[in-house]
């Protein structure tokens, strides 16, 4: 066994607080706030276990309900395709990480590998290599009905449900908070707030929030005092992106490289042909599995289709009930984007036609914006027309796109 060594780094990475657990579990060493680099000179990496918590609102925690019997081996292939209109940026630039699932509950960590990457090189720049990297809003362990928030200076930490947490600023707690209160349908019976200090309490005011305001208690603590580090976080050093992790941190160890590489070449075969034979077996099982969460995300669906697919179809529905008016506006919105020189001034939508209030320098470029609209399939008549100084104003009726 090793010591336990905890460090919640600071948004910049250049100051940290440091708790260590000797082998039995009993606190060795704590500071608040001290520098990281002369902290990460003092550990002793063989003897240590190293656990980076990270408080900051680029993790997105999202909480997933699997159906009864699913297989967990198959969590990274499926769960990302069912969250994937809720990312930023696409699936393949996007890292995952899973808790372990309770009650048929998952919570995934969500954050750009871009950014995770960063933050390792920050770290190593160190000479820290952790063992884990875990978000610091799962490590708050809030009784039943109530909410613990840490405020962090810039950043407070907000835990609502045991399998749920994420980071905002503080300047927003307030508001933030009372939106999430208005959407609960349990409400909490007490609001935590923990900071280390009295004014960093006293600049979060509740005045403007009465439903809030009872709830909340305020409590000068230390961070070690509130975080549980013993308790089980997500490690966002997991799966692929934490094997090629890995083996960079540990490249620099290895004593037998041909012996190593044997090994690992029979793996890699080993696993490519269990992958064959079974795949039929796999596939059939994932179908199955994608169906069921799929369902329960979206119960009105009729069949299973792709985010994207879907979101097509929504959209060709809504432009039917809008009496064609998503394919004006885009086609309108074409016209203009080629047409530098046009000012949109006002846009109405009445009877299947755009009226538009444009301004422009002179007639010939309303003349080139009324050909680039014909040129995308739109009618367009020519209400009225207006010469104030230097500037030209227009107004043009704009029909639905003509049929071919």
């Amino acid at each position: 066994m090793k010591n336990q060594i905890f460090i919640k780094c600071s948004d910049a990475f250049d100051t940290a607080d440091f708790l260590v657990l000797n082998m039995q579990g009993v606190v060795v060493d704590r500071i608040e706030n001290g520098k990281l680099a002369e902290l990460a000179q003092k550990i002793k990496h063989d003897e240590s276990e190293i656990t980076i918590l990270i408080a900051s609102s680029e993790i997105v925690i999202k909480q997933v309900t699997l159906p009864k019997k699913f297989n967990s081996k198959y969590l990274s292939k499926i769960v990302p395709n069912i969250l994937e209109e809720d990312l930023v940026s696409s699936i393949d630039s996007t890292h995952f990480s899973f808790s372990k699932v309770v009650d048929s509950k998952l919570s995934v960590a969500i954050i750009a590998q871009d950014t995770l990457k960063s933050w390792l090189e920050k770290l190593k720049s160190y000479q820290l290599e952790p063992d884990r990297l875990c978000p610091l809003s799962l490590s708050m362990d809030p009784k039943a009905h109530e909410w613990q928030i840490w405020i962090d200076n810039n950043t407070s930490i907000v835990k609502t449900d045991p399998m749920m947490g994420f980071c905002i600023e503080t300047t927003q707690l307030p508001i933030i908070l009372n939106r999430l209160y208005q959407t609960q349908t349990e409400k909490p019976h007490k609001i935590q707030l923990f900071a280390t200090n009295e004014a960093l309490l006293n600049a979060i005011n509740f005045k403007d929030y009465p439903a809030l305001l009872p709830l909340v208690q305020n409590n000068i603590s230390s961070l070690w005092e509130v975080f549980h580090v013993k308790q089980k976080s997500i490690n966002l050093l997991q799966s692929t992106f934490a094997k090629q992790y890995q083996l960079t941190k540990y490249k620099d160890k290895v004593k037998h490289g041909i012996a190593a590489f044997i090994v690992v070449v029979a793996l890699i075969f080993g696993f490519q042909i269990t992958d064959i034979l079974s795949y039929s077996k796999i596939k059939k099982q994932q179908q199955s599995e994608i169906e069921a969460i799929y369902r329960s995300v979206y119960p009105n669906a009729t069949e299973v289709v792709s985010p994207k697919l879907r979101m097509e179809r929504d959209l060709k529905s809504a432009n039917i009930l809008a009496g064609g008016f998503f394919d004006l506006l885009l086609n309108t919105g074409i016209a203009l984007n080629t047409n530098k020189n046009i000012n949109l001034k006002n846009l109405t939508y009445k009877q299947g036609a755009l009226t538009l209030t444009i301004e422009t320098a002179g007639y010939t470029d309303v003349e080139k914006f009324i050909k680039a609209l014909n040129n995308n399939k739109l009618d367009v008549k020519q209400d009225k027309t207006e010469q104030h100084k230097d500037k030209l104003s227009a107004i043009l009726i704009v029909h639905k796109a003509l049929t071919k």
